[in-house]
């Protein structure tokens, strides 16, 4: 008989009490993944992430959104053999100053993990922020630019994805006791 190495064990309900809201804050981290010098990860939960130390001098960059223009998901992905998810992160960038443009071009060929922030917190803040490509890394997939687009106001489309490694699992919440630890570590990154 072949192994089994899943099965759900706890009811899956809604929260009558803390309904879910959809869309994610206008503040994202970019990390780059080279800078992680180690995760921790809540002892009896391993979806969790209670902090993420980076390499001495590094630090996270912020992207600014406006209107959910920072749009994450994940995806179950069928493979061959094993199933894993797709995870991204699409962004605006609102900027397109000669110094970005060197940014995004010496960014292209690198591999990154984001952080974002839902509008949903859950009753302790347990459900506000989420860690996108934590285990392989996620790659630029689009990088494009439409000067006369008049959503966007030709601004940067950029999309981060995991494009040939997919990730073992869904995105690791981000939470240490409540939003506002939780918070300051994220600002603090």
């Amino acid at each position: 008989m072949a192994t089994i190495c899943g099965k759900i064990n706890q009811n899956i309900k809604k929260d009558c009490e803390n309904p879910l809201t959809m869309g994610t804050r206008d503040l994202a981290k970019i990390i780059n993944f080279s800078d992680i010098a180690s995760v921790v990860y809540d002892a009896t939960n391993k979806a969790q992430v209670l902090d993420i130390i980076l390499n001495s001098g590094a630090s996270a960059f912020e992207v600014d959104g406006v209107s959910n223009s920072i749009r994450p998901q994940a995806m179950l992905v069928d493979g061959t053999y094993f199933k894993k998810f797709d995870h991204q992160v699409e962004i605006l960038g609102f900027d397109i100053s000669p110094e970005m443009k060197e940014n995004l071009n010496a960014g292209v060929e690198g591999r990154y993990v984001v952080i974002t922030e839902n509008y949903f917190q859950g009753p302790n803040g347990e459900s506000a922020f989420e860690v996108y490509g934590l285990t392989t890394g996620l790659e630029f997939t689009v990088l494009n630019r439409n000067a006369n687009d008049a959503e966007t106001q030709g601004a940067f489309a950029v999309t981060f994805l995991t494009k040939n490694n997919k990730e073992p699992k869904l995105p690791n919440a981000f939470f240490d006791t409540d939003y506002a630890t939780t918070k300051a570590i994220f600002d603090a990154l």
